[in-house]
């Protein structure tokens, strides 16, 4: 896990690095697209911030934690802690203290820095429109301070997972080359569970429990982001190969690449085939989830295998995001399914695939084999990969769960209100829309989302006017529930929306204006609409002139 060489001659990695934080920016215009614009703004401040908060909780004690095992005995600060035998967690270079006179070290941190700054921005993208900044704050600070410092400890700081291999004979120990483990399993592990733990966005599920779309505001700017993203994680796979100067740098390019494009066709014939029709942000899942896959094993494996990851990985993202859908899971932009499920698919087909040409002493194991999977006759590296998958998903639910729930009984929610909710983040919790034509979200619920589909039911430009008076719930939720009623979804709207809506001109709190129609008709029908967006709610509604 040393740099070889100096700063003078590593120009090579300081790029690496700085191709690695220019993916959140990808990462903001990726979570921002796949939301609503009052939203906009928060997630793409969340994304702005999370990568610097994680990085300070980094340098203040993560990177002791990570690294502490394994720092030169040239920095005077070397140390493990030990349980019995086994390596858990460094214990030195606090502050960065000792280091700042080597220049191989400081370029070891600032490159495990920017690695570690991707797992910490990977929930953001699960508990968006939703998760109060305050929250947010506190628990990107712990996840680059402690989350995944002390489980980085175990697979690349010498710790127990590693040791694995020479202390038992078990393959070469948990071998996770770029962080399929370390970065992407633990990030969707954590995200998965504070998931869980906030709950899904209102109107996500009808009363029956099943899922209803929530469309994102620009499938451009997402797109955008996931190609921005996708440059990043390749520059992530590339990180090891160039501070160890393994020679392996242009097979885990090629792999890298082969397991991105992979993922990304095998998606859209998945989509194609399931649905009939190509999605846009299933591809980029698809594309991204194959290049997480290909990182644990992207320098042990042949390029046919890649290929085969990557589609596998593909395929495996459109059946992940269905299925947390259908267990009752909020995750906007897939990123439980794409970081979670690939990283784990990821870890495992390492310990099948990997030909056992390349790592003979990786893990400080010393022998004359390389890393070799089941199909190249070592079934215990297999072994070693699964145990490595369990301790992860154990320690980011335990370890992310236990803080997160902490955090908010400190500060009494990790949620912002039900209120600020169906009115947008935006200025609620920053102060500032995303988009400054727009003055008030609460109009914007009230107007421009209300009117999703205008070339299909379009307004009446003739008969009385009248207002229909929505009474028995408060006016955010109301509106709210009519901008959910509002929005394209696979099935066609229902009769009692359609004898309602090419009447509607105006939303005002309860107030419905319209022109043209029966009153009394629209009056039932809307009541109906409400009674069944707004159950248990004691709804009346009433004409007015």
């Amino acid at each position: 896990m040393t740099v070889a060489g100096d700063s003078a001659g590593r120009a090579d990695v300081v790029l690496a690095g700085l191709l690695i934080l220019l993916g959140h920016a990808g990462f903001a215009l990726c979570e921002t697209g796949l939301t609503r614009a009052k939203n906009a703004a928060h997630a793409m401040t969340l994304n702005a911030l999370a990568w610097a908060l994680g990085i300070v909780g980094f340098c203040v004690c993560g990177f002791a934690f990570l690294c502490g095992g394994i720092l030169p005995a040239a920095s005077g600060h070397t140390g493990l802690i030990h349980l019995g035998t086994w390596g858990i967690l460094g214990n030195n270079g606090f502050f960065l203290h000792g280091i700042s006179g080597d220049s191989s070290l400081l370029l070891l941190f600032y490159l495990m820095a920017c690695r570690m700054s991707i797992a910490a921005t990977v929930p953001t993208g699960a508990l968006g429109e939703r998760w109060r900044f305050k929250s947010f704050f506190i628990f990107v600070l712990l996840m680059g301070a402690v989350v995944i410092p002390i489980f980085g400890s175990w697979v690349w700081g010498g710790g127990w997972i590693a040791q694995l291999g020479p202390k038992l004979g078990w393959g070469h120990g948990g071998v996770d080359y770029a962080g399929s483990a370390v970065i992407h399993l633990l990030g969707g592990t954590v995200a998965l569970v504070c998931a869980v733990m906030l709950g899904p966005r209102v109107g996500k599920f009808d009363s029956g429990g099943r899922p209803r779309p929530i469309m994102g505001h620009n499938i451009p700017m997402a797109i955008l982001g996931n190609l921005i993203v996708m440059v990043a994680l390749i520059a992530l796979n590339v990180a090891p190969s160039l501070t160890a100067s393994d020679g392996q740098l242009y097979l885990v390019v090629v792999n890298s690449l082969l397991a991105a494009v992979a993922g990304a066709v095998a998606a859209c014939l998945q989509m194609t085939l399931a649905y009939g029709k190509p999605d846009p942000s299933m591809i980029c899942d698809g594309m991204l989830c194959g290049t997480v896959a290909i990182a644990a094993g992207c320098a042990f494996v042949e390029p046919w295998a890649a290929l085969l990851i990557g589609a596998a990985a593909g395929i495996m993202v459109v059946w992940a995001v269905a299925f947390w859908e259908r267990m009752g899971v909020d995750d906007p932009c897939g990123v439980i399914s794409v970081h979670g499920l690939g990283g784990l698919w990821g870890l495992l087909a390492l310990g099948i695939f990997a030909d056992g040409k390349f790592g003979q002493f990786f893990n400080n194991v010393n022998n004359s084999n390389g890393v070799a999977g089941l199909f190249y006759g070592d079934g215990k590296q297999l072994l070693c990969q699964c145990i490595t998958a369990v301790a992860c998903i154990l320690w980011g639910g335990i370890a992310g769960g236990l803080i997160f729930a902490l955090i908010g009984k400190w500060i009494g929610s990790n949620r912002v209100g039900r209120e600020v909710e169906l009115m947008g983040l935006d200025v609620p919790e920053l102060g500032v829309p995303a988009y400054q034509q727009v003055a008030n979200p609460l109009a914007t619920l009230a107007t421009r989302s209300s009117e999703p589909r205008p070339a299909s039911y379009p307004i009446s430009s003739g008969g009385q006017r009248f207002s229909i008076i929505v009474e028995g719930v408060d006016s955010p939720t109301l509106i709210g529930a009519w901008s959910a009623l509002c929005q394209a979804g696979e099935q066609p709207p229902s009769e009692e929306f359609t004898q309602v809506y090419p009447y509607l001109t105006t939303v005002t709190g309860n107030r419905f204006r319209f022109r043209g129609g029966d009153p009394a008709i629209i009056r039932e029908n809307l009541s109906r609409l409400f009674e069944t967006a707004i159950p248990g709610k004691p709804i009346a509604a009433r004409i007015e002139g």
